[in-house]
């Protein structure tokens, strides 16, 4: 069998065995050989290319790339796991099999087959304060996976000052506009307790997505629960919410019902007839605001207006496109007149509601979702 072994407490009573593959392509003589991590155990085995070799001897697969699996023995501190992880406490000073085990010999052996090797090593490295050799430096995809181990454990106050380090020379950096990373770096930051990061994205998130941020068949991040279930909205309403990602949800249908109820207003009180909304009481000047208003958002896709739901458009790009409409009134045809008014203030009473609706659209508060979700538990 091939093991590797690492003590980060000597004097530990916990020995949690992990599960490492290690892929051995095949060789011209259809045989194998591995050497344990530390070049003590060897094992050789004939096969054939359908085949892998297993830490029981055993050969299964039918790939022509071999796999060797090898147990990862990491010997550690009952104390620290527990002080660190509420899972561990429940796992060691609870009334599990292994807790029992423990009372009774005082040591233990806990298999955990589902963990990968790598990160789980990484964290347990950062609970015993073993900063030196801890990776300094690592990808994205290795701290999303150690976010993803700490929430599981739920040491997010042990592995804050591990997230320090990595976050501040991580490559590449965070985005600058939305991309299918947003959601993994939002879940990085909740897990990593940095709400000046948390606020950022989900600021970029809440203008710039399209729709939800996990879609269907996408990874799933479990972000945080929202206030309470519930999340007041910066347009005035109390939503119930289940997820932070329905916050960011909610925030952005609400800023485009926003926006697009006040061209309704627009087209509904300059079509109606009744009233004159030229202030200056241009003739015809209603009907040329209603016309080419109607023509601008016709040439952007926009009209007839979109209704809720709203998918496949962001907030930022529906502001841009309106910000950018052209407006016909009789000061276009009444050159040398005298008479000149701007457009009766259709184009500033717009670039103002656009304005006001996207900066309501500011973030979500990290602290407020910590301190929330204290309280239901």
């Amino acid at each position: 069998m091939l093991t590797e072994r690492h003590e980060l407490d000597p004097d530990g009573d916990v020995t949690l065995v992990l599960t490492r593959f290690i892929p051995v392509p095949p060789t011209s003589s259809k045989a194998a050989t591995m050497g344990s991590a530390n070049g003590s155990t060897t094992a050789s085995v004939q096969t054939d290319d359908k085949t892998r070799l297993t830490k029981d001897g055993a050969l299964v697969g039918d790939s022509d790339e071999l796999e060797v699996t090898v147990d990862v023995e990491v010997l550690v501190s009952s104390k620290h796991l527990s002080l660190a992880s509420p899972v561990f406490k429940a796992m060691l000073r609870g009334s599990f099999r292994e807790s029992v085990k423990l009372a009774n010999t005082k040591e233990v052996e806990v298999r955990l087959p589902d963990d990968d090797a790598d990160i789980m090593l990484l964290m347990l490295k950062v609970i015993h304060h073993h900063w030196r050799s801890a990776s300094r430096s690592i990808d994205f995809v290795t701290i999303k996976n150690v976010a993803l181990m700490v929430d599981k454990y739920a040491v997010k106050e042990t592995a804050a000052a591990g997230f320090y380090i990595w976050l501040n020379v991580l490559e590449p950096p965070e985005p600058k506009s939305f991309d299918s990373t947003v959601a993994a770096w939002l879940f990085i930051y909740w897990t990593a307790i940095r709400p000046l990061g948390f606020r950022r994205l989900t600021r970029l998130a809440e203008r710039e997505s399209r729709g939800r941020l996990m879609q269907e068949g996408e990874e799933q991040f479990p972000l945080p629960d929202a206030i309470c279930g519930q999340c007041f909205s910066p347009f005035g309403s109390r939503v119930d919410v289940n997820f932070a990602e329905d916050a960011i949800e909610e925030n952005r249908q609400k800023a485009l019902q926003a926006i697009f109820q006040l061209f309704q207003t627009l087209l509904d009180d300059y079509g109606n007839g009744t009233t004159r909304q030229c202030r200056e009481r241009v003739m015809g000047c209603d009907a040329m605001v209603l016309g080419s208003l109607q023509l601008e958002l016709k040439s952007k896709k926009l009209f007839p207006l979109p209704k809720a739901p709203f998918v496949g458009i962001s907030v930022l790009q529906t502001s841009t496109n309106l910000r950018s409409l052209e407006y016909m009134t009789p000061d276009h045809f009444s050159q040398g007149s005298s008479h000149r008014h701007r457009i009766c203030g259709v184009k500033n009473k717009i670039l103002n509601h656009l304005d006001q609706i996207t900066g309501l659209l500011g973030g979500l508060d990290l602290a407020s979702f910590e301190a929330k979700q204290v309280n239901r538990n």
